[in-house]
């Protein structure tokens, strides 16, 4: 199938295939200025595992992709999906971070490190909606890793960019006193500085109904297994 850019971007195509459940392939034709340029994407299963653009394959392709205006798009669908994998990463959490760091040349966390931990920490407590962990530093803040229970995922950009602006706001306290906790609209955010000698921080968010010391014992988990995950990968 063939389809004219007309403003369209490569974020866009992705969005709107994201829920075919068939091999496909996505051929972009974008403009570099210079001359036109040819970008790949290959669909399977709702999740992307290869990328190409120029010279860079993989996340790095995607993320020089996801903001170019596409001129011309060509989608194939596929038979079975090629060996090559340079990745494997959700469609829906690769839009997510997206969201929040198109421009970075680092990696896309298809997942939480030892998600399946994470969320079975998460999912026992009533109440609990997301965590996130945000890198700081003084140029930006990025959203790196994220866990959301499924009943809250409609607004969890919303939840990601207010984890985002605490971070940016407390995070000396956070160095300084390891933590604090802030409530807004019925909704606790308890951030906690991850690490000794890192500009990283968890954010636990809860429904302010759910206690204070059960967040911060649930925080306590979720950060032992980030670092954990750290230590193994």
């Amino acid at each position: 199938m063939e389809s004219s850019g007309n403003g369209i971007y490569a974020i866009d195509l992705i969005q709107s295939l994201q829920m075919a459940d068939e091999p496909l392939s996505i051929v972009v034709v974008v403009d570099e200025g210079d001359k036109d340029r040819l970008g790949r994407i290959y669909i399977d299963g709702r999740n992307i595992y290869h990328v190409e653009f120029e010279n860079l394959e993989g996340s790095s392709a995607l993320k020089r992709l996801l903001d170019k205006p596409v001129k011309k798009a060509y989608i194939v669908r596929m038979e079975r999906p090629i060996p090559y994998r340079t990745m494997n990463v959700e469609v829906d959490e690769a839009l997510f971070l997206a969201t929040f760091d198109r421009k970075s040349t680092g990696e896309f966390h298809t997942r939480f490190i030892y998600l399946d931990r994470v969320a079975q920490e998460m999912d026992k407590e009533e109440g609990v909606m997301a965590f996130f962990i945000v890198n700081s530093s003084e140029k930006s803040d990025v959203l790196d890793m994220a866990y959301v229970k499924d009943e809250y995922r409609d607004i969890r950009i919303k939840l990601g960019t207010r984890a985002m602006d605490l971070v940016r706001k407390g995070a000396q306290l956070a160095g300084e006193c390891g933590s604090f906790v802030c409530e807004k609209d019925g909704v606790i955010y308890y951030v906690k500085k991850v690490g000794k000698q890192t500009a990283k921080f968890g954010v636990l968010v809860g429904l302010s109904v759910v206690p204070v010391d059960v967040m911060k014992i649930l925080m306590e988990r979720l950060v032992h297994a980030a670092d954990s995950g750290d230590a193994d990968r």
